[in-house]
């Protein structure tokens, strides 16, 4: 027999044309802002009350099989795995409740989040619900919960790195070109290439390039590192550099048409601008110092002391035209060769 209610109180289920006993409201008491750190938490207050006839007893939760990108979430301090019972909400009792919201592993950018409150029936019905979320796209309409992405470290790497810095000069193997070595620590979320703002489909992708700059020693401007075929020096770009499965990429930096001199050296991953701070948008390696000589010391003017005879035992100065190394253990050789005399005398340093 079907029964048309005209009057009195009900639940599970409330009937239509009867006062409900148990009637769940949400409200926001405060909302988080549109820019939080990815590091931080984003943090919803809320009115929770009982706007039915009667006390009643209520429970909250959220839909975790939609959290299917590992976000953290709280109720009031503890996790919010199963629902949370309230025994008992007094009519139009509001209680403040805070859900804190952290991000998973790998993503910045998530689908809204249902923050439920239902009555405390035999089965789930009476629910309230409402969508939690901080950011809106402007062109779309679309609702997100969005965690601002720092721009991607880099950190040298290779010979680079273990000599802290970088010598070059008539010795060197190459002498016109830098084996130039950097590693991505979050290699196992994405590689440089993977994190361009250009990559298709990436909402959460801000970077623009990782390049290297140099400039002399003392001076102000730092200019764009060069490949040694012209190229610049982005490590982030795949048809340049190709960064391993461990996050490693290495180029060649041409330096055939730089004068000797003190350099120092840095390489800076640059991410696009929400409107951030500058710091935000940028992070450089720690810079190094590195020296390109090419020109090997000479000997300058003639050997003292000005005499055609030299006494036995006199010292004989020979003056260069840059300091020398002259520690041991040395790096030269010394050869001694007197007028009348065929043998020519070297210096044993060991």
């Amino acid at each position: 027999v079907i029964f048309e209610t005209i009057g009195g109180q009900s639940k599970c289920p409330h009937e239509d044309g009867t006062l409900a006993i148990q009637d769940p409201s949400i409200e926001f008491a405060s909302f988080p802002p549109q820019n939080v750190m990815y590091n931080e938490d984003i943090v919803f207050q809320m009115k929770l009350a009982n706007v039915g006839v009667r006390a009643s007893g209520f429970r909250v939760s959220t839909n975790q099989a939609l959290n299917t990108d590992g976000l953290a979430i709280e109720f009031n301090g503890g996790p919010l795995i199963d629902a949370i019972k309230y025994d008992t909400i007094e009519v139009n009792q509001e209680i403040i409740a805070t859900f804190t919201i952290s991000r998973g592993p790998l993503l910045y950018r998530y689908k809204p989040l249902d923050f439920q409150l239902y009555g405390v029936c035999s089965r789930k019905i009476e629910v309230t619900s409402v969508d939690l979320w901080n950011v809106m796209d402007e062109n779309t309409g679309e609702r997100y919960l969005q965690f601002l992405q720092p721009c991607p470290r880099v950190e040298w790497a290779g010979a680079i790195r273990r000599q802290h810095g970088f010598l070059v000069n008539t010795k060197t193997t190459v002498p016109d070109k830098v084996l130039v070595t950097v590693h991505n620590p979050n290699f196992s979320e994405r590689s440089f290439a993977e994190n361009l703002v250009t990559t298709p489909n990436c909402t959460d992708c801000r970077l623009e390039d990782v390049k290297m700059y140099y400039r002399e020693f003392g001076t102000i401007q730092w200019k764009t590192a060069l490949t040694d075929t012209g190229e610049k020096l982005d490590f982030a770009n795949p048809s340049v550099a190709d960064e391993t499965p461990y996050g490693y990429a290495s180029l060649h930096w041409g330096v055939g048409g730089l004068k000797d001199a003190y350099y120092e050296v840095m390489v800076t991953s640059q991410c696009d601008d929400p409107g951030t701070p500058d710091d935000f948008n940028s992070i450089s390696t720690n810079v190094l110092m590195g020296v390109i000589d090419m020109t090997p010391p000479k000997q300058f003017g003639s050997a003292l002391p000005l005499s055609e005879y030299i006494l036995i035992g006199e010292p004989i100065v020979i003056t260069f035209t840059e300091p020398i190394h002259c520690e041991k253990p040395y790096t030269f050789d010394l050869n001694v060769k007197v007028d009348g005399v065929e043998q020519t005398f070297s210096r044993d340093w060991n």
